[in-house]
């Protein structure tokens, strides 16, 4: 019973939707919320073993700046007390959210919302999380499902377009974390699994999109809250049967996706063959990677005197080119030094034979994989868009086609990374891993 009683959790969401009229974000810079097909929520649990306590934080958003995210997890921090690198931060990618995070032709980040809504939410839900946790046992279900697939998908002109490519590389697992009291009651629920949440696509509602039916059906099952955190889905979507992994205007797809995750979320949760308490790690280190060395200055100006001529021009990968660009000339003209690599603070948890890994990026499916195959831990997942997000971050093989999210990736930040950071990311990760893993044998 003492160890029982040395494993507390607890859980809880606050309302975070906005008023109507705010901006939504991406697809079209004129997309205003019209009306509330689903609301808003950021769930908190809160986990405590021995002296260490851990929050996991779920927000049903799109973007999160790595500053911003890291700002709102110090605040947070003060508020409760847990340490900030123990509040790991998650959005789960819905495109029918608020305008969360600044991006080249959609604008900047709606602070006051920031502030004044998500903030205190957060704060709120994180202070009931704590208050309520009690001795409890966790569960671990698996399911498969097919409510994603690959998106990189080429055409006829040997071009990559957001469709779907059933061959490309996919991970069909679904995880369901259920933490209940020692007493019998249920105190809530992760779910984890990679795929855009996109099947509303272009709408004018607010909408958790296709995860918030699998929330709520597992909300239902168990009469505890629920909530989902979202994988590598950098190269998936949802499996519309559209032949998309986008849905227009039709808000119908969010069903019809929403749907197939709720069953199979289902039988995740009843898949649950064992409760136990695990036993909690946190462990702290540092993900370095390289960046590429930037272009000469006398070829950032001609190539921003060539994107200046045809100022019609300047949309879309371009624009984010020629931003780039300016950045490039400015840290030129401040006579400062670029930077070799980008430094990563890393938290990894992990309870009894789950680890979790965070990453700050819209990950490739392959990225997950190769952790998850090289972790000593029986399971694995890479907590996607954890931490705010520094853009895509396809695998080496990927960049030569091309395609959206590799000239996204190629175009974030003032320099970009090296084209192998997809290896250097997972063998860092599997290091971190690895020494835990020693560690408590």
């Amino acid at each position: 019973m003492e160890k029982e009683r040395n494993f507390m959790v607890g859980m809880s969401k606050e309302d975070i939707t906005p008023k109507l009229g705010s901006r939504l974000f991406a697809y079209s810079f004129e997309r205003y919320a019209e009306r509330v097909l689903d609301r808003l929520m950021v769930s908190v649990v809160a986990i405590r073993q021995e002296n260490e306590t851990v929050l996991f934080v779920s927000a049903d958003l799109c973007l999160l700046s790595v500053d911003k995210c890291e700002a709102m997890r110090k605040t947070v921090a003060q508020a409760t007390g847990v340490k900030w690198e123990n509040i790991i931060f998650s959005v789960i990618h819905t495109h029918s959210s608020p305008v969360t995070k600044p991006f080249v032709g959609w604008g900047d980040a709606d602070i006051d919302y920031l502030d004044n809504i998500l903030v205190p939410a957060v704060i709120k839900a994180a202070t009931k999380a704590i208050a309520q946790m009690q001795p409890a046992l966790m569960g671990v279900g698996i399911s498969e499902t097919m409510a994603g697939v690959n998106r990189r998908q080429m055409n006829e002109n040997g071009q990559v377009i957001l469709g779907q490519n059933p061959d490309g590389p996919y991970d069909p697992t679904m995880t369901l974390i259920h933490f209940k009291a020692v007493t019998g009651e249920n105190i809530g629920s992760i779910i984890h699994f990679a795929a855009h949440p996109t099947s509303a696509g272009c709408n004018y509602s607010f909408t958790r999109d296709w995860p918030g039916l699998m929330i709520d059906r597992i909300n239902k099952i168990t009469g505890a809250p629920c909530m989902y955190i979202n994988g590598a889905e950098g190269d998936v979507g949802p499996r519309l049967s559209n032949g998309r992994t986008t849905g227009g205007s039709d808000e119908n797809y969010v069903i019809q996706i929403g749907l197939v995750a709720a069953d199979d979320a289902e039988k995740a949760y009843y898949n649950i063959n064992t409760y136990e308490v695990p036993t909690m790690k946190v462990a702290y280190g540092s993900i370095l990677l390289p960046y590429v060395k930037p272009p000469a200055k006398e070829e950032v100006e001609k190539n921003i005197k060539m994107l200046e001529s045809e100022p019609d021009e300047l949309k879309g990968v371009r624009r984010s080119q020629y931003v780039q660009l300016q950045k490039v000339k400015a840290v030129y003209d401040s006579g400062e030094q670029f930077p070799d690599e980008m430094e990563l603070q890393q938290t990894v948890v992990t309870l009894g034979d789950l680890a979790l890994v965070p990453a700050c990026f819209e990950a490739f499916c392959n990225i997950s994989l190769g952790i998850k195959e090289k972790s000593p831990y029986k399971n694995t997942i890479l907590l996607g868009l954890t931490g705010g997000c520094y853009g895509y971050l396809p695998t080496e093989d990927q960049i030569p086609i091309g395609g959206y999210d590799v000239d996204s990736f190629r175009t974030e930040g003032i320099v970009s990374l090296v084209d192998d950071t997809d290896k250097h990311l997972i063998r860092q990760n599997v290091e971190l891993l690895e020494k835990m893993y020693e560690e408590s044998r």
